[in-house]
C-alpha cells in the first residue's frame, strides 16, 4: 500500500509505476504534489540520450524529462528502446519544467502534442514549435521568457494561438 501523502513536496518529481493503473490500496491523497505518474512503465521502457530521457508510452515516444544541465536540447525524432522504434510525439507533463538552465530546444516535425507545464519555470529564449503541434497544454511556458511571434497562416495554429493567448512561430517541416 501507498499512504497519505506519501510523495509530498516532492515537486516536480516524475514517478514511473510497472502497474498499469493506480493499485487497491493506495490512500486516495498518495500524491498531493501531483507529481506526474507513467503507469505501465519499467525500467527496460525509458532510454536516456544526451540528458533527455525518453519512454515508450502508449505506443509512442514521449519525453518525459530532462536529466542534464544543457542550456541547448535537440528533441530526437525516434527512439530506439528494446529493439522497437517509437516515433517521439510528445513532450511530457513537466518534462523541462524548472530546468532553468535551459535556454533553446528543437522540436522536430514529429511532435504533436506539448503537455501540460512542460517548459514553465525553465530560462528558455527560443523555440520552433512546427506545424505538426497540434495542442499545447495549460501553462505549457509559465514563467518563460519566451518572446514569441506567429508566422503561420493555418488555421490550427490559429486556433491554437488564440486559446492560449500567445503567439508562436510555427514553421512547417518542409522549410526546416
Amino acid at each position: 500500500s501507498v499512504g497519505i501523502d506519501a510523495f509530498d513536496e516532492s515537486g516536480s518529481a516524475i514517478i514511473y509505476c510497472q502497474a498499469s493503473s493506480q493499485p487497491k490500496g493506495w490512500d486516495t491523497t498518495w500524491n498531493p504534489s501531483f507529481c506526474m505518474v507513467y503507469w505501465g512503465i519499467s525500467a527496460s521502457n525509458i532510454f536516456e540520450k544526451n540528458g533527455v530521457e525518453y519512454i515508450a508510452y502508449k505506443g509512442t515516444g514521449y519525453v518525459s524529462s530532462f536529466l542534464d544541465t544543457t542550456e541547448n536540447v535537440v528533441i530526437e525524432n525516434s527512439v530506439n528502446i528494446n529493439g522497437t522504434n517509437y516515433t517521439v510525439t510528445t513532450i511530457g507533463e513537466s518534462a523541462f519544467s524548472s530546468r532553468e538552465n535551459l535556454k533553446t530546444v528543437k522540436l522536430t516535425s514529429n511532435i504533436t502534442t506539448i503537455k501540460n507545464h512542460a517548459f514553465s519555470g525553465t530560462d528558455i529564449k527560443y523555440i520552433v514549435i512546427p506545424n505538426s503541434v497540434q495542442t499545447i497544454g495549460e501553462y505549457a511556458f509559465l514563467y518563460s521568457p519566451l518572446k514569441i511571434s506567429s508566422s503561420s497562416t493555418s488555421k490550427a495554429s490559429t486556433s491554437i494561438c488564440s486559446d492560449l493567448s500567445l503567439l508562436f512561430s510555427k514553421i512547417s517541416a518542409s522549410s526546416s
